[in-house]
């Protein structure tokens, strides 16, 4: 099964889409909004009925929601269906109290991160899309060790 991305020239390249399991990696030079490449797939995902989990580590979670509404993408109605949840782990950073219903308390503790970021993908549930936002700043914060990456892909199972 194949999931179209949203973005036709990326769907073409992947020859018709994601793999249904597959996990994709956007790395961008600055100034390119790799960023905006990810919540368009995201978007699109949501759209074909497909459930997600947001982690985001260097910002708040309501600048992302403002993000995606400058692009018209209505995240509160995802979020109020139960098809998405935004994993806060930037709160944390700055000692401030969050209001998302996942909590990363200590964002500088990968084992903090990792319980959350399965916690998040347990309750949203199968046909799932896990955003990490920054997963630059995850590694700056706990290091690039096999626990990190263990933590991702721990989330996508």
């Amino acid at each position: 099964m194949l999931l179209h991305t949203g973005i036709p020239k990326l769907d073409d390249a992947l020859e018709g889409g994601l793999k249904k399991g597959s996990s994709l990696l956007v790395s961008a030079i600055p100034g390119i909004k790799g960023l905006e490449f990810c919540q368009q797939i995201l978007n699109a995902q949501l759209k074909n009925g497909r459930r997600a989990a947001y982690f985001v580590n260097d910002k708040k979670p309501s600048a992302v929601r403002e993000m995606l509404r400058s692009y018209d993408w209505d995240a509160e109605s995802y979020e109020k269906q139960g098809k998405l949840v935004f994993v806060d782990a930037y709160s944390g950073i700055l000692s401030q109290q969050s209001a998302e219903k996942f909590v990363v308390k200590n964002p500088f503790d990968i084992k903090d991160i990792c319980a959350k970021v399965k916690q998040s993908t347990t309750v949203i549930g199968n046909h799932l899309v896990l955003i990490f936002d920054n997963i630059s700043t995850l590694f700056d914060e706990c290091g690039t060790g096999s626990e990190g990456l263990s933590c991702i892909k721990d989330g996508l199972v």
